[in-house]
């Protein structure tokens, strides 16, 4: 496996290039807005930290409701999805228990980032809790860019909620623990 660092144009084989002062054992969470984006847009980095030892672990937002092409697959669309989405991180050695739903509907996501959403929690503490619980190291997240609605909201759910995991602040959802960094993917691009 190669990694590749086209800002400075430079390539290497070792992780460290890309997860400086990586460590076996570390615990990268991966923000998905959709089961399949991860696969789409990390899916080389997910593999990368497999076979180097790491531990990924996925959040997946959106509980893929609106992800059907056909009336007659709406009722059993989020299941099938569910599952095919376990079948793939598996074959990218991703464990079953390693990926967290908040089954969220899709093209709703934006609003649950927040702490409070009026009379009910948002996500802000549960992903916190989440980082702490599983000492996680590295985030990787979705673009903010306009690709999709949800997509922008995983990218602010990285860039607002992932540092709070190692500051002093909730004190009752578990000790700080910091990430070391972070990383965005982009699910969809022009190769032109």
């Amino acid at each position: 496996m190669e990694f590749v660092n086209f800002r400075l144009l430079r390539k290497s084989k070792n992780i460290d290039f890309l997860f400086p002062e990586w460590q076996k054992g570390e615990t990268v969470a991966f923000l998905s807005p959709h089961d399949d984006d991860v696969l789409l847009g990390a899916g080389y980095l997910l593999k990368a930290t497999v076979e180097n030892n790491g531990n990924p672990f996925l959040l997946i937002f959106c509980s893929g409701d609106a992800g059907y092409s056909f009336p007659e697959e709406k009722d059993t669309i989020t299941q099938r999805r569910r599952q095919e989405a376990i079948q793939a991180y598996g074959m990218l050695g991703v464990k079953e228990e390693n990926i967290h739903y908040f089954n969220i509907p899709d093209f709703s996501l934006m609003p649950h980032i927040n702490r409070n959403l009026h009379q009910e929690k948002g996500l802000f503490e549960e992903q916190v809790r989440i980082f702490r619980e599983q000492k996680v190291s590295r985030v990787v997240f979705s673009s903010g860019f306009f690709e999709h609605w949800d997509h922008t909201a995983v990218f602010n759910m990285g860039i607002y909620t992932s540092p709070h995991a190692g500051d002093p602040v909730l004190a009752d959802i578990g000790e700080p623990f910091a990430a070391k960094s972070h990383y965005i993917y982009s699910v969809w691009a022009d190769f032109e």
